[in-house]
């Protein structure tokens, strides 16, 4: 397979994350982490949002809007300031969430790491549209490349300093995750955001 990389924008981030296609509106969603900002392209011109926090990730709210996940807890995002959903009770001050997505029923799984060391302290949450919060996995590093399959029975994730993917089943019905596996291990390279295509391959990027 011959694959070609185009630039589309000069975007100047200084930690470019989390890209999402809108289709409803033709757009392209992402955040930069360290400029504390939420952008969006449609093709013609570019739109910034600051933060108050870094965000980490964000998702497509079906009503308009978008959720985020900002240093301090998960927010709402409308026309307005971020409005808090939730904040763990466990995550504690100098964590801050990192890569976060959407399972097909609607729930937020998000992970939180640790700057600038990157300490074994962080923890993967499940979030849930009534801003229910659950904790899943501790002890991560930097979460990573949260995706499912196309039919929704494999989670994805990474914990990027290990070089280590990982696969598990999922029941969608329940919200929860069982049978781990290693599903790769790339190196040199550290593995980032991922999606999955149409046929079911998992594309990472790596760092």
């Amino acid at each position: 397979m011959s694959l070609r990389a185009e630039r589309v924008l000069d975007s100047a981030d200084q930690l470019g994350e989390c890209p999402i296609w809108d289709e409803r509106t033709s757009a392209l969603w992402w955040v930069d982490i360290h400029g504390r900002a939420v952008k969006r392209y449609d093709g013609a011109s570019v739109r910034v949002l600051q933060m108050p926090e870094p965000p980490g990730s964000i998702a497509l709210r079906r009503e308009g809007g978008l959720l985020v996940a900002l240093q301090s807890g998960v927010f709402l995002l409308g026309a307005e300031e971020p409005k808090l959903l939730v904040k763990p009770a466990d995550h504690a001050a100098g964590l801050r969430f990192n890569d976060g997505r959407c399972d097909r029923s609607g729930r937020f799984w998000v992970g939180s790491l640790k700057e600038p060391n990157f300490d074994p302290v962080g923890v993967l949450y499940r979030v849930t549209a009534d801003g229910a919060c659950k904790a899943f996995r501790t002890g991560i590093q930097v979460p990573n490349s949260l995706a499912w399959s196309p039919d929704g029975r494999t989670m994805y994730f990474a914990d990027s300093p290990r070089h280590k993917i990982w696969a598990f089943d999922y029941d969608a019905a329940r919200g929860e995750f069982s049978g781990e596996r290693l599903f790769a291990t790339p190196h040199p390279g550290f593995p980032d955001s991922s999606c999955v295509d149409a046929e079911g391959c998992l594309w990472n990027a790596e760092w």
